[in-house]
């Protein structure tokens, strides 16, 4: 198996959140990740049923897959081995934040025991569509000064996770162009959201050059969020 190095190289890891999948989005998303030069994406809300795969020669990370894991219909994740240490990912999708009390604890219990499960000794990036907005987020740990618009109730089981984990929202420590920060634009075409992060455990920070949004990619959905890491 070959194992993911990481030296000098950079790495470009992101999340989107499609709004349905089908065939001929596929195709749209996997030329968009060619463009913007992903090597690993993770999908949210995909209307997916049965399973299935495509394979593409053109990404050598997929060659150091050790694992993949759905641990339920909203959250899966992958283990890549690595050297020094192996990499897991975990794509999550939230309830939005007027959903019952109880569907936004399951996932947040699941997401727990999930990350429990990791070995110890992995490099672990959580991401997706949370559906919460931390805004600048300068009273809240785990959250960088350059959020985007104001907290909603969602915030404060995504805080709580992070903090327990020593996770960092990354998407907000880079200062960035709004139009590199928000994720969702409202149907009215005007209010424009940052609900999809991607977090990392903090003592990779230094490693992060800049965390994203690229408004020119498009699949009719939200906008995918691509972090640059380097190590």
């Amino acid at each position: 198996m070959k194992r993911l190095r990481f030296s000098t190289t950079i790495h470009n890891i992101s999340t989107w959140n499609v709004r349905g999948m089908n065939i001929g989005k596929l195709e749209i998303i996997k030329q968009e990740m060619q463009r913007l030069h992903i090597d690993l994406l993770g999908s949210s809300e995909l209307h997916w049923t049965g399973n299935g795969y495509f394979k593409s020669d053109e990404y050598t990370s997929a060659k150091a897959v050790y694992s993949f894991n759905i641990a339920s219909d909203r959250i899966t994740s992958i283990r890549i081995t690595g050297s020094p240490r192996s990499i897991t990912v975990l794509q999550a999708y939230a309830p939005t934040a007027d959903a019952p009390e109880k569907d936004i604890e399951d996932i947040y219990t699941k997401l727990q025991e999930t990350i429990d499960q990791i070995p110890a000794r992995d490099i672990i990036f959580v991401m997706g569509d949370f559906n919460a907005k931390v805004g600048s987020g300068e009273d809240l740990p785990a959250v960088g000064k350059f959020g985007l618009g104001e907290q909603n109730d969602a915030v404060d089981r995504l805080i709580q996770c992070c903090t327990e984990n020593r996770l960092s929202i990354m998407n907000t420590w880079f200062e960035q162009p709004k139009r590199r920060l928000h994720t969702l634009t409202a149907p009215n075409g005007i209010h424009r959201n940052q609900i999809d992060y991607i977090l990392c455990h903090r003592c990779l920070e230094s490693s992060i050059l800049a965390t994203k949004t690229y408004p020119g990619a498009n699949c009719g959905s939200g906008l995918p969020v691509n972090m640059h890491l380097i190590r």
